[in-house]
């Protein structure tokens, strides 16, 4: 499977699951087990997708994809690091 890219649209956090980054999938696929990272960034690392979820807004009639994300930074950093708009690459490995 090839890289995949998707457009953040927002960022957030599930009690007792942890945080997620919410958009669309651009190309590609994407799965549990594989990796987030920013594209050119060597600093931040990468991060797992523990799950590849819906995330429905009815109330906005909009529908979206959530990564859950493993050892991801705190929720403000990662929001700091992923404002409206950023694309990431979704990987079958961490960037080296």
């Amino acid at each position: 499977m090839s890289d995949a890219h998707f457009a953040v649209q927002s960022v957030g956090e599930i009690m007792r699951r942890g945080r997620v980054i919410i958009g669309d999938v651009i190309d590609g696929s994407v799965k549990a087990g594989m990796w987030v990272s920013l594209p050119g960034d060597k600093d931040h690392g990468a991060w797992r997708v523990a799950a590849v979820e819906f995330a429905d807004n009815p109330s906005r009639n909009e529908s979206h994809v959530a990564l859950v994300l493993v050892d991801a930074p705190p929720l403000q950093q990662l929001r700091q690091l992923l404002p409206p708009g950023t694309k990431v690459v979704v990987a079958n490995r961490p960037s080296q």
